[in-house]
């Protein structure tokens, strides 16, 4: 009896999920190669057709999987790509000094770095791919990592990463949203995410 509740709770929890849209859920970043598809995050973002949006704090991990040629390709072919990190002259880096164990100077540092890259990146491109990439920066720390694929254009896509208080950056977990079901869900984030990317800042 115990089992079988068990099964029917099970059920109707994985049925609430998929219908709000929660697509998969990454206990760390060790099963995005084996849950996620496709498994790369360069592969991840090429799916995307119109549009892909990016928070995160700096592009560390991404720019050692060699992402920001990912951004070159994707808007040379016609996606709109928005990368906001945190704004390095802001209160941001002093803030999250602690929860890292990083200096503020360090953390200033991993962010000009990123927008640097990226700048030089873009001075590389046609002007359509120039006009595609969005270089930006906020003020406002971002609740998540995020990533956005063709958020407007049926079925979207939204994966949020959350780290942790002073937990090392591979036992985040993170969410997938897709547009599925009654998209209640998909469409807060959605409109969340949008209007942060919206407030930040054009680099």
């Amino acid at each position: 009896m115990r089992r079988q509740l068990a099964l029917r709770q099970a059920q109707r929890f994985s049925l609430r999920m998929f219908s709000e849209g929660v697509s998969n859920f990454y206990v760390g970043r060790d099963e995005w190669p084996r849950y996620r598809t496709p498994s790369s995050l360069a592969d991840y973002l090429r799916q995307a057709r119109s549009s892909v949006q990016i928070a995160c704090y700096w592009m560390a991990q991404g720019t050692l999987e060699g992402i920001p040629r990912v951004f070159a390709e994707l808007a040379e072919r016609g996606v709109v790509v928005e990368i906001a990190m945190i704004g390095p002259t802001s209160v941001l880096p002093e803030a999250l000094s602690k929860d890292l164990e990083m200096s503020a100077d360090a953390i200033r540092h991993h962010v000009n770095h990123g927008l640097s890259a990226l700048g030089e990146l873009k001075l590389t491109l046609s002007e359509n791919g120039k006009r595609n990439l969005h270089i930006k920066t906020s003020a406002t720390l971002p609740q998540a990592a995020v990533i956005l694929i063709d958020a407007d254009t049926p079925p979207g896509k939204i994966q949020l990463e959350f780290r942790p208080y002073r937990a090392p950056r591979w036992n985040s977990f993170s969410i997938e949203v897709s547009e599925v079901g009654s998209a209640r869900l998909y469409g807060t984030l959605k409109n969340s995410w949008q209007a942060f990317f919206r407030d930040a800042t054009d680099v």
